[in-house]
C-alpha cells in the first residue's frame, strides 16, 4: 500500500487521474529516450519530516515517501496493518514502469496491493512528465 501511496503523491498534482485496466504502453516505448536515474527517490510531505536520508530505506517515516528506481521497476516498503491497526513489518514490493515518448513523456505504472488490505485488480495510473535537466 505504501507504493501506492508514493505514487499517488507523486503523481496526482491535480484531482484528475487516468487509470486502465490494460497497459497503453509496452515495455519498450521509451526505449532510446533517456531514463529515470537508479536510485534511491524521495519526495518530502510536510515540512517537519525528519529522517536521516543515509538510513536503511525500510526506516525512513512515511513523510519522506522513500522509493528506488531500478531500471524500469519502482520499489517501495509497504506498511500494512492488522485488522486492529497494529502495524505489521514493512514489505517489499516492486512494480514496473513504462516512461514512454513523447512531448511530454508518459509515465505508466501498474498497480497492484500485497497486503490485501485494499483488495484492488491490477490498475494501470498514468502522468505526464516534463524533464527539465538531464545527468
Amino acid at each position: 500500500m505504501r507504493l501506492l501511496a508514493v505514487v499517488a503523491c507523486l503523481l496526482l498534482g491535480a484531482c484528475n487521474i487516468v487509470m486502465t485496466k490494460d497497459p497503453v504502453f509496452a515495455a519498450d516505448d521509451g526505449a532510446g529516450q533517456p531514463r529515470l536515474k537508479s536510485g534511491v527517490w524521495g519526495q518530502i510531505t510536510g515540512k517537519d519530516c525528519a529522517y536521516d536520508v543515509g538510513s536503511a530505506l525500510a526506516a525512513w517515516p512515511a513523510c519522506a515517501n522513500g522509493f528506488v528506481i531500478e531500471g524500469d521497476k519502482m520499489g517501495a516498503y509497504s506498511r500494512p496493518s492488522t485488522n486492529d491497526g497494529a502495524a505489521k513489518e514493512p514489505v517489499w514490493q516492486e512494480q514496473p514502469f513504462v516512461l514512454a515518448h513523447g512531448d511530454p513523456r508518459v509515465f505508466q505504472l501498474r498497480l497492484t496491493t500485497s497486503d490485501n488490505s485494499l483488495p484492488l485488480p491490477v490498475l494501470y495510473i498514468y502522468a505526464a512528465v516534463k524533464p527539465t535537466a538531464h545527468d
